[in-house]
């Protein structure tokens, strides 16, 4: 899945609107096709410049655009998006997605027993994994609180053990004596 940048003014910019929606729409149409297709530099072949939107006229849009200075025609069949930076992402986000895909990818294989893909320095186990052992340490001790006798309840000063606590029947709560 690839995104594109767009500011909150974008729509707002004064050279978008001397352009005719159907131009303005085959812009960003233009955008999103280097976004998608890795054009980090905005380069585009002209097949691809006319074809990136349902304009009905995508030559009329094409000139319309660099009239204004927001697509340059670099030769017969290539053009360029000239403020493509403003919404492609960033380096630092484009290189740790391709980090996070190549970490799930270790993770994955290490799971299913895969280790030919885990770093050296990461202490791997490759033995036998045992998969079902929890992290949560309390699992299996289910109850209601009150088996054991020795759990004390402070009142006061004074510790009184569970066996000797009031026992509370369904709509007498506030009838207990003190």
């Amino acid at each position: 899945m690839t995104w594109t940048r767009l500011d909150d003014g974008w729509t707002d910019q004064a050279t978008l609107a001397d352009l005719s929606f159907e131009d303005r729409w085959h812009y960003l149409a233009l955008i999103q096709h280097c976004s998608r297709t890795d054009k980090l530099d905005g380069v585009i072949r002209g097949v691809d410049a006319r074809r990136c939107s349902d304009h009905p006229d995508t030559a009329s849009a094409i000139a319309n655009l660099n009239e204004l200075g927001l697509l340059e025609v670099l030769d017969k069949d290539r053009y360029k998006v000239v403020r493509i930076d403003d919404h492609v992402p960033p380096p630092h986000i484009r290189e740790k997605a391709e980090q996070d895909k190549l970490r799930q990818r270790r993770n994955r294989a290490h799971k299913v027993g895969d280790h030919s893909l885990c770093k050296p320095e990461s202490n791997c186990v490759t033995g036998i994994v045992t998969r079902d052992v929890g992290r949560d340490v309390g699992t299996g001790r289910d109850g209601t609180g009150r088996e054991q006798a020795t759990t004390p309840k402070r009142i006061g000063l004074a510790l009184t053990p569970t066996e000797d606590w009031d026992v509370v029947e369904p709509g007498t709560v506030g009838e207990l004596s003190a």
